[in-house]
């Protein structure tokens, strides 16, 4: 077995393609009637991220296993959500695992600092496989950074008419701040939340990932993205984008110092209704499954389980 890491330039994109898409057939993870095409279009959005190359393990030139390496952030390398992507057989976990081995090789020599694998559309049906794919990751001393379940609800029935906000409080658009202007405040209420992903990163990684999560040139639904407001002080937050008619609502926080006044409710209720008037016909959101409270709340707001999904971390 041979492990190549190239460029796109370098190997034949539809062979690629061709390939994910038998072994996902074969390992039951696809839930919509499969295209060729679907898999193309998922590699030409691959293509387009940061310092994206495609890792593949040959047996006699032809392709066994393969995975594509890329980076939403600085110091962060990422690999494609169920990758790698391996022929089934006595090898599979020999192959999972050497791909992994360079992936995670070249990360350290790229000077990233952090290594993550994502699985989502965690389902009952495909739990076997999940675990398999936990294994490889553990296998390499990744651990499980947290695990979480995304919710989704029917816009089009949405029964909210009126929000509550105490009196003082302001309801401001996001255009009317900086990420400066935010971050300090936005540090003070996930630093103090039960969000294990981002507890789990450190101060440097954090940075990163507040700019992304709140970076302006990714589009998001105006009249559904809100900073709350009291005086002056920033106590609260939520932001939605778009993926075609479905909004992703996140992320949403409240300051410590003003929980449990429903707040948090609010915004929301907030976000939907703005969801709604944007034309979007659902809303989806992803939260730490051991947040118990976040969960009632989502569920008394209509919200109902879609799929889990874990990421699993190695720093560097």
């Amino acid at each position: 077995m041979k492990i190549t890491i190239q460029s796109w330039d370098e190997v034949n994109s539809d062979k690629i393609a061709e390939f994910s898409y038998q072994a996902r057939q074969r390992d039951s993870l696809i839930t919509e009637p499969p295209t060729i095409d679907s898999f193309r279009n998922t590699i030409e959005w691959w293509k387009n991220r940061r310092f994206n190359v495609p890792i593949i393990a040959y047996s006699d030139d032809e392709i066994v296993g393969w995975l594509v390496f890329f980076s939403f952030i600085p110091t962060t390398a990422t690999i494609g959500r169920w990758h790698p992507i391996t022929e089934p057989g006595p090898r599979q976990s020999e192959i999972g695992g050497q791909l992994l081995k360079t992936a995670i090789a070249h990360a350290k020599d790229q000077g990233f600092e952090r290594f993550e694998a994502e699985i989502t559309g965690i389902t009952t049906q495909n739990e076997a496989l999940y675990e398999v794919y936990k294994k490889w990751y553990e296998a390499q001393g990744m651990h499980l950074s947290t695990e979480e379940l995304r919710l989704e609800l029917d816009l089009t029935q949405l029964s909210i008419t009126e929000l509550d906000f105490p009196p003082r409080f302001q309801l401001r658009p996001l255009a009317d701040f900086s990420n400066e202007d935010l971050e300090g405040p936005f540090f003070e209420m996930f630093d103090d939340s039960r969000d294990r992903f981002w507890l789990d990163l450190t101060v440097k990684q954090r940075r990163e990932c507040f700019q992304y999560w709140l970076d302006r040139v990714r589009p998001f639904v105006e009249e559904a993205t809100t900073v709350l407001v009291k005086n002056k002080e920033i106590v609260g937050l939520t932001v939605v984008r778009p993926i075609q008619d479905v909004g992703m609502l996140g992320p949403i926080a409240v300051s410590p110092r003003y929980r449990r006044q429903g707040l948090g409710r609010s915004l929301i209720a907030f976000s939907l209704q703005g969801a709604l008037r944007y034309g979007l016909s659902k809303m989806q959101l992803e939260f730490d499954i051991t947040n118990e409270p976040a969960f009632q709340l989502y569920s008394e707001l209509g919200f109902t389980p879609v799929h889990r999904l874990a990421i699993f971390v190695l720093n560097l």
